[in-house]
């Protein structure tokens, strides 16, 4: 094998590499070799091949240039070994590199590098002079990724309904925009991957087309088609209408603005240069649920140097976050101290009543005694009430002399307890009390 092809396989500077024959393969170790050769300079043995039945050719590295090493041609190792050394001489084979173009031949002798291989190795023999680069391409590889063989649009068709595994016009344009601004790709490739993803009835448009337009001539056709059919200025109106919805997060209704806008620039209603200043414009008019966030972004100040898109969803989306973190902290503390003074006003209300209640008790003068009739003297009245102390709220004393700390709950149960009794006949008709005695 020539020492230079030899190289070119395992990728070694041909310019710090030898050829050493004639080495026996009965005294062959691996660090034998390299051992030999320590004094002159660190090599490494890059390949070991049979040379003949009892010797091997090694191709071994150096550190340095082997014109600084001074290596003889041959070396007597021992008595029945002599070493031959073979060094480039320099010059770069050119065997059969007439049929390949110039442009071509650089890469492709590097892409050969890469795999280990040289141009010895190909039969270059068997392709015609007069073949195509592109067939010579596609025959023996290219080092530049296939990315039209993998790369994939989402289907249409143009169906309606439109079916399950396909997408929506809009949709499949705006990926057909991206496919349009990938510069890696040729012309012929993004009309490849433009037509692999349309079906039936799209697919029977696209053919009508010339074969020799591009992917963007055959995207405008379809947009004809199936773009939407709606005047510029209706487009620029939808969105200088569109507010933000009720419980409409502000991230959602900003996607939702800027569909708009990009359907109004699309139709030429908005120059590409102002979107920024006309979507901020919007956005800050049409904020009308969250209006103190235009001020914690300082957006009205902004409309001389709007942000861009990106910039705007990630710093509202951000407040949003920040805005939901900072409620969810103050949310338990705030139906804490809702609860603490429901409570508090129920039970003042209670006391205050209690009170007026009581006041009206004391107040109130006790009727004379009238002389009673002999005849009812005698027999005294059934439905007479025990005392009701209106201090403690126990039975049997008053509550000039209660000795008991005092008892509103227990009180206000035993009034309104008598105060049921009256109320169902039981109490002294004509008492403008309502049947409560007077202490």
């Amino acid at each position: 094998m020539d020492i230079y092809d030899w190289c070119i396989k395992h990728k070694v500077d041909p310019n710090h590499a030898i050829a050493l024959r004639g080495v026996l393969k009965a005294n062959y170790s691996h660090d034998r070799i390299p051992n030999a050769f320590k004094e002159i300079d660190r090599s490494q043995v890059v390949e070991v091949i049979d040379e003949t039945d009892i010797t091997f050719q090694l191709l071994l590295s150096f550190s340095k240039p082997v014109v600084d090493l001074n290596i003889p041609t041959t070396i007597d190792h021992t008595d029945n070994e002599t070493w031959t050394i073979i060094t480039w001489d320099g010059k770069t084979p050119e065997k059969d590199t007439h049929i390949l173009p110039t442009d071509f031949q650089g890469q492709l002798q590097k892409f050969l590098l890469e795999h280990g291989k040289t141009l010895n190795d190909l039969r270059l023999d068997s392709i015609p002079s007069d073949t195509k680069e592109v067939v010579v391409k596609h025959l023996i590889g290219n080092n530049v990724p296939r990315t039209a063989g993998v790369r994939r649009l989402r289907q249409f068709s143009g169906r309606v309904p439109i079916p399950s595994n396909e997408v929506d016009f809009e949709t499949w344009s705006q990926l057909v925009q991206q496919l349009l601004r990938d510069d890696s790709l040729s012309q012929a490739e993004q009309k490849s991957i433009l037509s692999q993803s349309l079906f039936p009835p799209a697919l029977n448009i696209l053919n009508k087309v010339t074969d020799k337009s591009t992917a963007r001539e055959c995207h405008d056709v379809l947009n004809e088609v199936y773009g939407l059919a709606v005047d510029a200025d209706d487009l620029y109106t939808l969105f200088r209408e569109t507010y933000q919805s009720e419980g409409e997060l502000p991230s959602k209704f900003l996607m939702r603005l800027d569909e708009n806008l990009t359907r109004a620039t699309k139709a030429g209603a908005v120059g590409v240069a102002k979107a920024d200043h006309m979507r901020l414009a919007q956005f800050v008019r049409g904020l009308v649920y969250d209006e103190m966030l235009s001020s914690t972004l300082n957006l009205k100040q902004r409309k001389s140097n709007p942000p861009t898109y990106l910039t705007l969803i990630k710093e509202v989306r951000s407040e949003e976050i920040n805005s939901r973190a900072r409620a969810e902290k103050r949310t338990p503390k705030a139906v804490s101290a809702k609860a603490a003074l429901c409570s508090y006003e129920a039970l003042s209300h209670e006391v205050e009543v209690l009170r007026t209640e009581l006041h009206h008790l004391k107040s109130t003068p006790s009727p004379p005694e009238s002389t009673p009739n002999p005849k009812t003297r005698s027999s005294p009245a059934p439905n007479t009430r025990p005392k009701i102390c209106y201090n403690c709220g126990e039975d049997g004393h008053h509550m000039r002399g209660c000795p008991n700390p005092t008892n509103a709950t227990l009180v206000q149960q035993k009034l309104v307890k008598r105060f049921n009794q009256a109320g169902n006949g039981r109490g002294h008709p004509g008492r403008r009390d309502n049947g409560l005695p007077h202490q």
